[in-house]
């Protein structure tokens, strides 16, 4: 049988003359390969060594061992002093001696098989332990394993315990096994980095997240402080004010209350981050949770000239949820509608059954270009239409609603018209499904 393309082929006198003898008296290690210092770096930086058995690879030392007609098939990595196998077959041991490696001599040839048709008639194997012994190697083949820069840190290879040589197909798929196993390798060790790199991130957003919540909490204390002191002077307990001081006064409260309110946002979206946010699920009155916020918009809209009410379903009832994250998220989604109409009205449109709670807050304002309609529920974004400018905001309400109604069960659904309106739709389960 004639010897196939890009394989060394080693069984016999014929191959190596006078090495025959003195292979009959003592065994021959491997040299090192030229560039071994930088090839067992890039051994090491693959971090495969001692790994716990992959399916994948098993799958293809079988496939091998199939094709080839061995009993015997290796994903051998080669370190400083040993070959490991990631993956064996037919052979019960993990690893052996480097100065017993035919893969020591297979890594030598980058780009072809090594071949030993008689492990006995070859000067470099005949006395070799793993072929006067257990498990009496006769033929090796063997495809080195290319990573990174054309690094050859081991093998795919099959053994059989009795003479034989590969033909030009089984040569062939071994070579195209070899190229799958150093992609599986390679493909692992991007696997590892992105894990580290998400478990990274992961932690660096905790620490965001962490540093947020304390910084929020220090910041709220002096603020509360100077909201109450300046409710106390523009009461006049402490004396009588001129025009000019209560003005001033009013800007700082206003100001410090707007500060609170931003605040508020910023801690609780790094809470719903960190998944610290802890959600209530106790029966409340949906109908005065609702009456409730018509009532702290009603100022806001009767200043601005906007009729303002509720239509629907008159007598929701009893609701389990949390009252306070329910009224946050209306009272968000109302304050919006009446913060950019300037003329028209603000509408609460309440749907229920027996499942579910719908709240329909609709205005007729600028309405939503359908272009905008991507970054709405993005956190620190606010749609840059002119109008928005001239209002205050750290761009997290919507996002915070959103958030807030996923955690209760719920959703939050948004329509929009250029240039004559938008509803945003506020679903709620009447009773929130426990986790199974």
């Amino acid at each position: 049988m004639p010897t196939p393309k890009n394989t060394v082929v080693l069984d016999g006198d014929q191959a190596h003359g006078d090495l025959l003898r003195p292979a009959r008296r003592q065994h021959v290690n491997a040299p090192l390969p030229p560039d071994e210092t930088k090839r067992l770096e890039t051994l090491h930086r693959f971090a495969i060594l001692d790994t716990l058995p992959e399916q994948a690879f098993d799958d293809l030392t079988l496939i091998a061992a199939q094709i080839c007609q061995t009993p015997i098939a290796l994903v051998s990595i080669v370190d400083e002093s040993r070959q490991w196998f990631k993956s064996h077959m037919g052979l019960d041991t993990t690893e052996t001696p480097r100065d017993l490696a035919f893969c020591a001599y297979a890594i030598l040839h980058k780009h072809e098989i090594l071949q030993v048709g008689d492990a006995l008639l070859d000067a470099r194997f005949a006395n070799n332990s793993l072929v006067t012994g257990d498990p009496k190697i006769r033929f090796y083949a063997g495809t080195p394993l290319l990573v990174d820069d054309d690094q050859p840190i081991g093998t795919l290879c099959v053994i059989d315990r009795v003479p034989r040589v590969l033909d030009a197909p089984q040569k062939l798929a071994l070579e195209a096994l070899g190229r799958r196993v150093s992609a599986l390798i390679e493909i692992r060790l991007v696997n590892q980095q992105l894990r580290v790199a998400h478990e990274q991130a992961q932690q660096a957003d905790r620490l965001k997240s962490a540093f947020l919540a304390t910084m929020s909490h220090e910041l709220r204390t002096p603020l509360n402080s100077i909201i109450g002191f300046t409710g106390i002077i523009l009461q006049e307990l402490a004396g009588p004010l001129n025009t000019e001081q209560s003005k001033q006064l009013t800007m700082v409260q206003t100001s410090a209350r707007h500060l609170l309110a931003l605040i508020n946002d910023v801690l609780d979206l790094s809470k719903i981050e960190a998944g610290k946010l802890q959600i209530e699920s106790v029966p409340f009155d949906f109908d005065a949770s609702v009456a409730k916020v018509i009532n702290m918009v009603t100022p806001l809209a009767k200043q601005k000239g906007l009729a303002i009410g509720v239509e629907g379903n008159q007598a929701v009832g009893m609701v389990d949820g949390d009252a306070r994250r329910v009224e946050q998220v209306l009272l968000n989604l109302a304050n919006n509608a009446v913060k950019f109409t300037t003329r028209g009205e603000v509408v609460l449109h309440i749907e229920a059954d027996t499942q579910q709670v719908v709240a329909h807050i609709r205005d007729t304002g600028p309405g939503i270009k359908k272009d905008d309609m991507a970054t709405l529920f993005r956190a620190f974004r606010q749609i840059d239409d002119g109008l928005t400018r001239n209002h205050d905001g750290t761009g997290l309400g919507l996002v915070i609603c959103r958030r807030l109604a996923d955690l209760m069960g719920g959703r939050i659904d948004t329509d929009s018209t250029w240039g004559k309106g938008s509803t945003f739709s506020f679903t709620l389960p009447r009773k929130k499904a426990v986790p199974s």
